[in-house]
C-alpha cells in the first residue's frame, strides 16, 4: 500500500494507444462462377476461385458446397491463403437446364468470412462453337490502365479483355484465361473467367493471387453457355518463353522487421537491424531491390553511427549487419529512407563498453603535509569511446608518480570503484545516496493517503501497531519501487537536468548496488506485510511494486503519451493497501478513495511535465506536454480535475458528515479554479505557470485526506 504512495510522486501517466490491432480479412475472386456444357457431354469442367488474405498474415480456410450434388465438387477443401480452390463441374447425365449452388469458404472470425460464391452451370443443346477471342489485351487491376506486352503489373491481380463472338443466334459468350509463370507450360485449365456477353462484345476475366517479382504469360478462349469452346489464343504474339507481363508490386511503406536493441558502445547492433518494403496489406514487396539508407532519427547524445549505412534490399529486405553507436545513452532512434519512403525505429539504449582507461576527474590540489587532500581525489574509468564504464567495480590504486621530495602517500589504497569512480567517498555521502534512491519526499503522500484510509475503514483510530506496520512496510515498498525505478531509468536520468544529480548518474552508487538495494527493500517490505497484516494487503503491495517498475517504468513511460494516466494506478494503490490491512477486504468507499487519487494524478503531474518538458524531450520520453499542444494538455487537466472533484463528492452520501462534504466542495472549487486558469492561459498563448497548479494540487490532496481522517474520528 505504502509502496503505491511512492508511485504518486513518481508516476507520470498518459494514455494507452487506442489503435485496434489489424483485422484479418478474407477475399475471394471471382465473386461468381458461370460455366456451361453441351447436353450429353461427359468432359469435366474446372473453374477456380482465388483466395487471398490481408491484415494478419495467412488464414486457414475450408471450402464446401452448400447444397451438394453429383454435378459440383471443390478441391482442395482446406488450406491456407493465398490459394486457389478448383470448382469441378460434371455435366455427365444432366438434362438441359441451369444448375445452381453455392461454394462456401470459411476462415474463422476473419472479415469477409464465410465467403459465398454462387455457381451457375448451364447444360444446353449442342451447336457450333464460338470463334476464337480477338484483340486480346491486359490491364492493371483497375481494368482501365493497359499493360503493354512485357510490361509491369503493380498489384497481385490483373484484368484480361478480348472481343468474343459466336454463330448467329448463339448464346452469350464469356472469356476464359489461363495464366502461368514463364517457364511453366499451359495445361488448358482456366485460371479465371468473367461474365458472359453477347457475341461481338468485349468480355473480361480477372485473375488474382499473382506472385510478386514473377513473370507471367497467358492465353484465352471463348466459352458459350452450351459448353462450346474456341481454340486457345496466346497473348502478345511473342514467344511463350518471353513474359507477357511481370509483377513488381509498388512498396508503399518501410517497416523495421528487426528493431535495434540495447547494445554496448562500439559493438555491432545484434541481431542485425532489418527493414522491409511492404505493400498496403503488410506483404513484403520482394521485387524491391533499391537502396535503403540508415541515419539517426533521434540522437541527443551526439553519437556517431558507424557501419554500412546504405544497403541494397534483397527480395524486399535490407539487412544492416554492422551498425554501431559510440556514445552511451538512451532514447536513440534510427530512421530508414528509400526514395520518398521513411520509417522510424523504436527507441534503444547504448550501454558503455568495458573499461579501457582511467582519468582524474578531481585532481589533487595543494594541501598541508599530513592533511587529507580536499576535495577528495576522484578517478573515473572510461571505455574506449570516452563513456563512463559504469560496470567497472574493480580496485583503483594510487601511487606517487613524481616524488622529488621523497614523500610517502597515506590513506585508503586501493579503493573499490563505485560506478567507475575512485576516491574517498565519505560514509555519510553513501548513506544519503541510498536514501535518495528511495525518493523519501513521497513518504508525505504515503502518510496523507494511507492513514486516513485506515481510520475510515475502521471508523476510529486503527491500532497503533498496525498503523506502524503498514507505514513502515509501505515506506519500504515505496522505497524499493523507487530504487528499482532509478536502476531501470539510469540511462534517462543521466540525460535529464532534473535527475542528473541522482545517485546513479552522479556515480555515487553502482547500478548493481542499486538493483540489490531495491530487491532487498522489496523482500523486507513484503515479509513485514505478510507477517503482520493479511494476504490481500500483501498482494496489493506486491502488485504496486510490480506495476510501477515492470508496467509503468519499463513500458508505459517510454512508449505512450498517456503514461501519466495509467501510471496513476500505482500511485492510488496505497489507499487500498491501508484499507485492506484494517478490514481484510475492500468496499465501495475504498474504491472511491482510490479513484480520487487516480484522477488527481494527471493534473498534478501534467503541471510538472510542462515545466520539465524539454528534459523529457531530450530523454525521448513521450510525456503529453512533449507530444501535444499546451491547449490539449490544458483540456485534459480540466477534465481530470473535474473527475477528481466529482469522485470526492460521491463519497459524501456514503456515511460521511457535512464536515467532509463541505471541505471537499471548497477544496474542489479551488482546484478547478487553478485547472481552468492553466487552460485559459494555454488557450490565450500566455505563460501557463504550471507550478501553481502543481503545488496547489499537493495541498488539495493533503487537506482532503485530513478531512477524511477527521470525519472518521468524529462520527
Amino acid at each position: 500500500m505504502g509502496l503505491l504512495t511512492v508511485l504518486l510522486a513518481t508516476c507520470k501517466i498518459d494514455k494507452l494507444t487506442k489503435d485496434p490491432p489489424p483485422l484479418a480479412a478474407l477475399s475471394v475472386a471471382p465473386g461468381r462462377v458461370l460455366d456451361s456444357a453441351a447436353v450429353g457431354s461427359t468432359a469435366m469442367h474446372v473453374d477456380s476461385i482465388a483466395l487471398t488474405s490481408s491484415g494478419a498474415g495467412a488464414l486457414a480456410w475450408s471450402a464446401s458446397v452448400k447444397v451438394g450434388g453429383g454435378w459440383l465438387d471443390v478441391t482442395p477443401k482446406t488450406g491456407t491463403t493465398p490459394a486457389r480452390v478448383h470448382v469441378h463441374l460434371n455435366p455427365a447425365g444432366l438434362d438441359p437446364g441451369v444448375y445452381q449452388d453455392t461454394v462456401v469458404v470459411s476462415a474463422g472470425q476473419a472479415v469477409g468470412s464465410p465467403a459465398r460464391v454462387p455457381v451457375d452451370f448451364v447444360v444446353a443443346g449442342s451447336g457450333p462453337p464460338p470463334g476464337p477471342p480477338a484483340a486480346l489485351a491486359q490491364f492493371q487491376n483497375d481494368g482501365v490502365t493497359a499493360v503493354e506486352p512485357g510490361g509491369t503489373l503493380t498489384s497481385r491481380s490483373a484484368v484480361f479483355k478480348a472481343t468474343v463472338s459466336g454463330p448467329a443466334g448463339s448464346s452469350p459468350v464469356r472469356l476464359e484465361v489461363e495464366v502461368k509463370a514463364v517457364g511453366t507450360a499451359f495445361t488448358g485449365t482456366s485460371s479465371g473467367s468473367g461474365a458472359s456477353v453477347a457475341g461481338g462484345g468485349t468480355a473480361s476475366a480477372t485473375v488474382g493471387g499473382l506472385s510478386d517479382n514473377t513473370a507471367y504469360h497467358w492465353q484465352a478462349r471463348a466459352v458459350d453457355q452450351g459448353g462450346g469452346t474456341s481454340a486457345w489464343v496466346s497473348f502478345g504474339g511473342n514467344a511463350e518463353t518471353d513474359p507477357d507481363f511481370r509483377v513488381a508490386l509498388a512498396g508503399t511503406q518501410l517497416v523495421f522487421t528487426v528493431q535495434p536493441v540495447t547494445t554496448i558502445a562500439g559493438a555491432p547492433i545484434a541481431p542485425a537491424v532489418r527493414v522491409a518494403a511492404q505493400d498496403p496489406q503488410g506483404n513484403t514487396v520482394t521485387s524491391f531491390t533499391g537502396d535503403v539508407v540508415m541515419t539517426f532519427g533521434t540522437n541527443t547524445h551526439g553519437g556517431l553511427l558507424s557501419g554500412t549505412k546504405t544497403v541494397a534490399a534483397v527480395a524486399g529486405v535490407a539487412t544492416f549487419a554492422d551498425l554501431s553507436v559510440d556514445k552511451a545513452g538512451g532514447g536513440y532512434t534510427l530512421q530508414a529512407t528509400a526514395g520518398s519512403l521513411t520509417a522510424p525505429s523504436q527507441s534503444f539504449t547504448i550501454s558503455p563498453a568495458a573499461a579501457a582507461k582511467l582519468a582524474f576527474t578531481v585532481q589533487p590540489s595543494m594541501t598541508q603535509a599530513g592533511a587529507t587532500i580536499t576535495p577528495a581525489v576522484r578517478v573515473i574509468a572510461r571505455d574506449a569511446f570516452g563513456n563512463t564504464a559504469t560496470g567497472f567495480t574493480g580496485n583503483v590504486s594510487l601511487v606517487i608518480g613524481n616524488n622529488p621530495s621523497g614523500g610517502a602517500l597515506h590513506g585508503t589504497i586501493p579503493v573499490a570503484a563505485l560506478v567507475a569512480t575512485s576516491g574517498r567517498t565519505r560514509p555519510g555521502t553513501v548513506i544519503r545516496a541510498y536514501v535518495t534512491l528511495t525518493k523519501p519526499r513521497i513518504v508525505e503522500l504515503l502518510l496523507v493517503t494511507t492513514v486516513p484510509a485506515m481510520f475510515l475503514a475502521r471508523g476510529r483510530f486503527s491500532p497503533l501497531w498496525l498503523t506502524v506496520v503498514v507505514l513502515v512496510g509501505g515506506a519500504l515498498a515505496a522505497g524499493a519501487a523507487n530504487a528499482l525505478n532509478c536502476y531501470i531509468d539510469r540511462d534517462i536520468d543521466q540525460v535529464m537536468r532534473r535527475t542528473a544529480r541522482r545517485p546513479l548518474p552522479a556515480h555515487t552508487v553502482s547500478p548493481r548496488a542499486a538493483l540489490t538495494f531495491g530487491l532487498v527493500l522489496a523482500a523486507v517490505s513484503l515479509a513485514l506485510m505478510g507477517a503482520f497484516t493479511n494476504w490481500l494487503a500483501t498482494g496489493l503491495t506486491a502488485a504496486a511494486i510490480a506495476y510501477y517498475d515492470l508496467v509503468y517504468t519499463l513500458w508505459l513511460k517510454r512508449t505512450t503519451p498517456q503514461n501519466t494516466v495509467w501510471g496513476g494506478i500505482c500511485g492510488a494503490l496505497p489507499v487500498l493497501i491501508g484499507w485492506a490491512a484494517v478490514t481484510g477486504s475492500l468496499s465501495l468507499r475504498a474504491v472511491l478513495l482510490f479513484a480520487v487519487v487516480f484522477f488527481w494524478q494527471p493534473p498534478h503531474f501534467y503541471a510538472l511535465a510542462i515545466k520539465f518538458k524539454d528534459d523529457y524531450r531530450r530523454a525521448g520520453i513521450p510525456m503529453l506536454p512533449v507530444v501535444a499542444s499546451l491547449r490539449r494538455v490544458g483540456v485534459e487537466t480540466v477534465v481530470y480535475s473535474w473527475l477528481t472533484v466529482a469522485v470526492s463528492l460521491a463519497l459524501w452520501p456514503l456515511g460521511m458528515t457535512p464536515l467532509y462534504g463541505l471541505t471537499a466542495a471548497l477544496l474542489g472549487a479551488l482546484l478547478l479554479v487553478e485547472a481552468h486558469r492553466l487552460w485559459g492561459r494555454a488557450r490565450r498563448g500566455e505563460a501557463v505557470r504550471p507550478m501553481r497548479l502543481f503545488h496547489w494540487s499537493t495541498t488539495y490532496l493533503t487537506l482532503l485526506f485530513i478531512a477524511v481522517a477527521v470525519d472518521a474520528l468524529i462520527q
